[in-house]
């Protein structure tokens, strides 16, 4: 246990054993009084008991979400870096088509994910209004697109 926990477990059986040593008293002689301090001291060891038990379960679970979201970014990052790399390399040896294809097929998957996702992201107009305006201007990437997006129907059966 944590020092945390065993805090948050003494806290709540000095609260409890406070109320039930005023429990005789309020059963012999009840007054509003003491009536609002058995709610008080029960409202504090609920909220002592709850934070305890939510810590103990919950910040695990936050915490492994919190690193899997940094691995996810750093390896989008990394996607991204191996893709531009690629380009890069194909594009100063000379082989502009073959760059040119590279990019655009990674902006095409791009563009059928960001299409076929429910529920939309906020900004996916924009995005997909953005790409089909570069592919107006780019044969291999309404190509790439056309082809991504006919894969993912077929891959997709229909209802």
């Amino acid at each position: 246990m944590s020092r945390f926990e065993l805090l948050t477990l003494f806290f709540v059986v000095m609260i409890l054993f406070l109320a039930w040593r005023e429990v005789p008293a309020i059963y012999r002689k009840p007054t509003k009084a003491k009536l609002w301090g058995l709610f008080v001291t029960a409202l504090f060891a609920g909220i002592g008991l709850g934070s305890g038990i939510a810590y103990s379960t919950l910040a695990p679970v936050l915490a492994r979400s919190a690193l899997q979201g940094i691995a996810s970014i750093e390896n989008q990052e990394l996607s991204a870096a191996v893709i531009s790399t690629g380009g890069l390399l194909r594009l100063e040896s000379g082989k502009t088509e073959e760059a040119k294809a590279l990019l655009a097929g990674n902006i095409a998957h791009f563009y059928s994910l960001i299409a076929s996702v429910k529920p939309p992201p906020k900004n996916r107009d924009e995005w997909l209004a953005a790409i089909e305006s570069a592919a107006k201007k780019s044969p291999i990437l309404r190509q790439k697109i056309d082809k991504e997006i006919g894969s993912s129907q077929a891959a997709s059966p229909s209802p």
